[in-house]
């Protein structure tokens, strides 16, 4: 993706602020997500997390686990144009990519089709009872951060639940210090939130927890989890 100018980040930041407000006003304030997908449909705004492919730390992280996914199926959360639905099927992966924006699901399936993804639109604030335990890799990458407070606590309840037992959910997230107030978006984790996931239901627990500094410009730190989930 093409690198914005200072004055078009800033454009984009105060686009993106007043469609939250909006949302907020309305009374739902994770409405934002669907209208930013359609102002990107019509070409009047860049999604802040598209990087016009996989996310550079979903792809190492898959290198480094060497996957094989062959016969397991997996959860992209939030997975906007569909680029880690499409490297998690070309592992052998069933792939259930879900969205809360309906032009999200619609881009992802003209941009990044394949036979082992099925795309879907999903508020994961109240997932189907289907998904409880079905997955053995669920992936969330930059959608805990898109989301405030309230709704992050209860995202972070939920989806630990669809993990399947020796399965496996991927974080990766803004990193913030415990005593600093987030301002968003994004609203950046604490390690206490990231940590909460393997709360005392989720049969989660943390296997690696990585904080560190990223190489984009202005540079962001950044928490990589990996939570697994015991055998039945």
């Amino acid at each position: 993706m093409a690198e914005l100018s200072d004055a078009e980040r800033a454009a984009r930041e105060a686009r993106i602020q007043a469609l939250q407000a909006q949302a907020r006003a309305d009374g739902d304030s994770s409405a934002w997500f669907e209208p930013l997908y359609a102002a990107a449909l019509r070409g009047e705004i860049s999604v802040p997390w598209e990087d016009g492919g996989v996310n550079p730390h979903l792809a190492a992280w898959l290198a480094e686990a060497n996957l094989d996914g062959r016969g397991q199926r997996a959860l992209e959360v939030g997975c906007g144009y569909g680029h880690g639905a499409l490297a998690l099927a070309r592992l052998g992966f069933d792939v259930t990519a879900v969205d809360l924006s309906p032009t999200a699901i619609q881009l992802a399936r003209t941009h990044n089709p394949h036979e082992r993804i099925q795309y879907r639109q999903q508020d994961m604030l109240e997932p189907p009872e289907e998904f409880f335990g079905a997955f053995d890799l669920v992936v969330e990458v930059y959608t805990l951060q898109a989301i405030q407070t309230e709704l992050r606590q209860q995202l972070i309840r939920q989806l630990p639940q669809t993990v399947a037992p020796g399965g496996t959910l991927l974080v990766v997230c803004r990193a913030r210090d415990e005593d600093v107030v987030p301002e968003g978006p994004p609203w950046a984790l604490a390690e206490s939130e990231v940590r909460a996931l393997a709360h005392a239901d989720s049969e989660l627990t943390v296997e690696r927890l990585e904080r560190f500094t990223d190489g984009e410009s202005p540079a962001k730190e950044r928490f990589l989890a990996v939570l697994r989930r015991q055998h039945a």
